[in-house]
């Protein structure tokens, strides 16, 4: 009766713990996002709040609007990346946005798998799809309404 009470208590602590861990993008800081996108011209907007922090990356030209959002509780406790592009010429709208969008795929963390994460946005960019990688789930959002428009996101699995 021990044992099994004892093998019980493992397994409540073991899946607390997991569900503790998988509320962050593991072995991922906002640094890495934002510091990346800056270094190619991104303009930075940081937002500290104490409750949700925000590091918003944003690139706007006259083809095309590219935005990387990462949200997070702190600078190493990521739990959201949001990529947003939009398409502002007559020009197909995966043309314009998949390479944006299969680059913030490849964003590195614990688990990652940054060539078939790019390769899964360049082969699903003009559907609503989902996947997993690790422990993040990718989704693209590619809606009817707004055909200029592509979002992908990236979230731990909960």
């Amino acid at each position: 009766m021990k044992r099994f009470i004892f093998i019980i208590f493992l397994i409540l602590v073991l899946g607390f713990t997991n569900l503790a861990i998988a509320q962050y993008i593991p072995g991922l800081a906002a640094v890495d996002i934002h510091g990346n996108f800056t270094n190619k011209g991104f303009i930075l907007k940081k937002n500290l709040n104490l409750e949700l922090a925000s590091w918003i990356c944003t690139q706007e030209t006259s083809e095309s609007y590219y935005e990387v959002s990462v949200f997070g509780k702190g600078p190493t406790q990521i739990t959201r990346i949001e990529a947003t592009a939009l398409n502002y010429t007559n020009k197909d709208t995966a043309s314009v946005v998949k390479d944006f969008l299969g680059y913030v795929a490849t964003i590195s963390y614990t688990g990652s798998q940054p060539t078939k994460a790019r390769q899964w946005v360049i082969d699903n960019i003009n559907k609503n799809a989902s996947m997993s990688i690790g422990s993040i789930r990718f989704k693209i959002y590619a809606n009817s309404d707004s055909p200029r428009s592509r979002i992908l996101e990236m979230k731990p699995i909960k």
